[in-house]
């Protein structure tokens, strides 16, 4: 079996392409918080808004926090992820959002498991701090912006 390689990194291509995926996962994250802000509709209506948001805000933490020496190749599987360390910007470690919250993100968002339960009996309002979420990731991507834009 062969051993796994380190990725040399993206393209100055590929780069591009990626600040505008991020540009759209910020553009995402705005639109479905206002959506959640101002929606006194259906209950199933402000699901969709709050899963939508929440998509965003996990690929938004993994965009920022993942380190591109757990990228790797092989013979099966390649890891592109997008991340910030690819511009000069992190790895960062977003320590305002709890570990619940994180657990939830990554359980709870797109997997039925019997756990759910607990984890939304554990939540303190057994909800999701939608404000903070979004202040906290759009603190970090004016930050990485401002970044790009200097280097």
């Amino acid at each position: 079996m062969p051993r796994n390689k380190i990725w040399q990194g993206p393209s100055k291509a590929e780069m591009q392409e990626g600040i505008s995926l991020i540009e759209y996962e910020a553009n995402m994250l705005t639109a479905s918080y206002e959506a959640l802000s101002h929606h006194d509709g259906a209950p199933s209506i402000r699901n969709m808004a709050l899963e939508s948001f929440l998509v965003h805000v996990r690929a938004l933490l993994e965009f920022f926090e993942k380190d591109h020496s757990k990228r790797y190749i092989t013979n099966k599987r390649s890891d592109h992820t997008v991340i910030s360390q690819d511009f000069g910007y992190g790895p960062l470690k977003l320590s305002e959002i709890d570990d619940l919250t994180r657990k939830r993100l990554n359980k709870d968002l797109a997997h039925i498991d019997y756990a759910r339960v607990q984890r939304k009996k554990q939540a303190i309002d057994k909800g999701w701090n939608v404000i903070s979420l979004h202040e906290t990731l759009r603190q970090r991507l004016d930050d990485f912006f401002q970044h790009v834009n200097n280097t």
